[in-house]
């Protein structure tokens, strides 16, 4: 679900980068958040495997990784002074770190 999410908000980002409505500001904003969410899908497949190999711990790193790139991309439209047009997208992608995050942890 979560490297789903992430591809979803590469979609949104390259759709809005080339809108004409869309402003320079949030433009540089959805730049930087594209860059993140690259590396966020790539984090959240990376916790899939590991714990699918049974790597708990490294699995958990994987999605506290995810984790820490959404709030990179929400940051970056804060200090642009814009609205984030990706808040659904970086708060879904929180809500699944933590999701695996708990059921792994109950994995004995």
């Amino acid at each position: 679900m979560g490297v789903n999410n992430a591809y979803g908000a590469i979609h949104d980002i390259e759709r809005l980068l080339v809108k004409p409505d869309t402003d320079a500001k949030t433009k540089v904003a959805l730049g930087q958040c594209q860059g993140l969410h690259v590396n966020m899908k790539f984090a959240f497949a990376g916790a899939y495997d590991e714990i699918n190999g049974r790597n708990y711990a490294m699995g958990k790193e994987e999605a506290a990784k995810a984790v820490s790139l959404a709030h990179q991309c929400d940051d970056a439209f804060v200090k642009a002074a814009v609205p984030s047009p990706l808040k659904q997208r970086s708060l879904y992608s929180l809500q699944i770190a933590i999701v695996c995050t708990a059921i792994t942890n109950l994995i004995k």
